[in-house]
């Protein structure tokens, strides 16, 4: 059959889709490209996050913000959200849900909490409600905080 096998030539004067007269399509900005941390800023934040959560755990504080954490660090709240995205690769509630779920599992590992309820474990954690605690439970785990704490009581002492 003739022209099997073969391309068409394009036809005089007809725009293909392809080539139709639309604008190129621009990369996605970069985020924060034009007010870059320095080596130095990141540095000092990365110091005062461990200050402000390993030691003084403000992530405890159910009601912490990103402008209080920043006020605290002495940032600006834009360096430090900048800060979390391009050197943790997280949100400022994910930063901090994740600090608190570790919180919680910790908790949840002492024998000694075995009696506890979930909510007070969560409340002393640092969350504000139980339906935030599930979800962000669930998402970190996989588990539900109760599935999560029988899963505990099987599995016997760890091993240190």
């Amino acid at each position: 059959a003739p022209g099997v096998g073969h391309a068409r030539p394009p036809l005089q004067g007809v725009a293909h889709p392809a080539t139709a007269m639309e604008p190129a399509p621009q990369p996605p900005p970069v985020p924060y490209q034009k007010a870059a941390l320095t080596p130095a800023q990141v540095l000092a934040i990365e110091a005062g996050l461990r200050q402000a959560m390993e030691c003084d755990k403000l992530y405890l504080e159910s009601d912490l913000t990103l402008a209080q954490l920043a006020q605290a660090l002495a940032v600006s709240p834009h360096q430090l959200s900048q800060f979390l995205s391009q050197h943790l690769g997280l949100s400022f509630y994910d930063y901090v849900n994740g600090l608190r779920i570790d919180a919680v599992k910790a908790t949840l590992a002492r024998p000694q909490s075995a009696r506890r309820s979930l909510l007070e474990i969560a409340l002393e954690c640092g969350f504000g409600s139980k339906s935030t605690f599930n979800a962000v439970f669930k998402k970190s785990t996989g588990l539900s905080p109760t599935a999560y704490r029988a899963s505990l009581a099987g599995a016997g002492p760890p091993d240190c």
